[in-house]
């Protein structure tokens, strides 16, 4: 029997926290900025430095602005520059989503982003966690033939939302269910067993000060989140503590 092996992405907003990653035991990075507001596209500078930078795969957010998730035709030429780039940049994914005014997946729009996608990977992100009617866009998200679906199970956190994860990983076992948002070390082993998802998805991130001299002006302050190399050591140290448990358990299910 093959060991259980939950993959570790970490939601990284700069190449220095992509680093941290690496060295901390991340399995992927999925790279972008302003986590704050969600996350949004990194420069072309970041994401070229930093796939020169990791051996790990690279995933990249494509999302244009905060906010909503219906999209314009400018944003749409966007975001289909930015897919090609991130393909000429050979990143090993993208991640997308788009809904209509109605809170349905856009499938249209969808595809065209899909198909600029080529050879890579691609997820769909939490847009689908924005959906009013889940059992109406569940087929609408499948047949595009995305690889992953990054959730929160449609709550405010990962674990709130445990109890629709896990049904979204049976409803679909070819779908790689990653779930994210709060998520970190003290509870993701319980987040893995009750939902059984392939992977999970985390900022492992804390506020750094800058020891620059500098006037302090308000929104002009020396403070910036990055992912830390320890609170990554310590998810992977819990994810993989839960895969053993996991494996255990199905062991004397079966017995």
């Amino acid at each position: 029997m093959i060991p259980r092996r939950t993959i570790i992405e970490i939601a990284a907003n700069s190449v220095r926290s992509a680093i941290a990653a690496e060295a901390g035991g991340a399995d992927r990075v999925e790279l972008c900025e302003f986590l704050e507001g969600g996350g949004v596209t990194p420069s072309f500078g970041t994401i070229a430095y930093t796939r020169d930078k990791l051996n790990i795969p690279l995933h990249v957010l494509i999302r244009p602005r905060v906010g909503d998730f219906c999209y314009g035709d400018e944003e749409l030429e966007i975001m289909l520059r930015d897919v090609s780039m991130c393909r000429q940049l050979a990143c090993d994914g993208v991640v997308i989503g788009a809904l209509d005014r109605d809170s349905n997946i856009d499938r249209d729009f969808c595809i065209r982003l899909i198909d600029a996608a080529g050879d890579m990977r691609v997820v769909f992100h939490r847009a689908f966690d924005c959906v009013l009617d889940i059992d109406r866009n569940w087929p609408a998200l499948t047949s595009l033939g995305v690889h992953g679906l990054l959730t929160s199970g449609a709550s405010d956190d990962a674990n709130t939302g445990a109890a629709q994860i896990a049904n979204y990983v049976q409803r679909n076992a070819a779908l790689e269910i990653i779930a994210g948002a709060g998520v970190n070390a003290a509870q993701v082993q319980d987040l893995i067993l009750m939902t059984g998802a392939h992977a999970v998805h985390a900022s492992a991130r804390q506020l750094q000060q800058s020891t620059a001299a500098m006037r302090v002006i308000a929104g002009l302050d020396g403070q910036f989140w990055q992912t830390d190399q320890e609170l990554v050591e310590q998810l992977v140290q819990a994810v993989r503590h839960a895969d053993t448990g996991a494996q255990s358990r199905f062991i004397n299910k079966i017995a």
